[in-house]
């Protein structure tokens, strides 16, 4: 039987539907792992700096929400995505020195939060994830 790209593009847009609806939230492994999976045409470094940027102004703006975890888990995601796409750019060696040691100070603290969801385990992960906000900030990318 063969499918037709209307009809594959429902079946596909279905699965992304349930993926991102799974992924908002949702008690299902939010806290164990987080995304790593890198995507084919993922987004540039200047897309991911404003998701990484915006996700924390809301974070910011609207609190940490209880429990907190799964924007935790969107905040490390998105730092990660902005290293990804550094290691991809084409900037001179050292540029992003500094904004890979605030990378790696979020790395280390979403590790040693171990899942937990206290003030000091978001601090550990929300502390240098606003350095490097304002590293980003203070260094455009694009």
């Amino acid at each position: 039987m063969t499918m037709g790209w209307g009809r594959t593009a429902v079946v596909v847009l279905a699965a992304v539907t349930v993926a991102g609806v799974a992924g908002c939230g949702g008690k299902a492994d939010a806290e164990s792992k987080p995304s790593v999976s890198p995507a084919a045409s993922g987004p540039t470094l200047a897309e991911a700096v404003v998701a990484f940027q915006d996700d924390l102004a809301a974070l910011n703006l609207e609190g940490c929400p209880s429990p907190c975890g799964p924007e935790i888990v969107e905040v490390y995601n998105n730092a990660q995505m902005v290293r990804r796409q550094m290691n991809e750019s084409d900037a001179a060696q050292g540029v992003f020195t500094e904004a890979y040691a605030l990378m790696d100070d979020i790395q280390q603290g979403f590790n040693a939060r171990g899942g937990q969801d206290t003030a000091a385990s978001r601090a550990l992960v929300l502390g240098p994830a606003r350095d490097l906000d304002q590293w980003l900030s203070d260094h455009p990318v694009a």
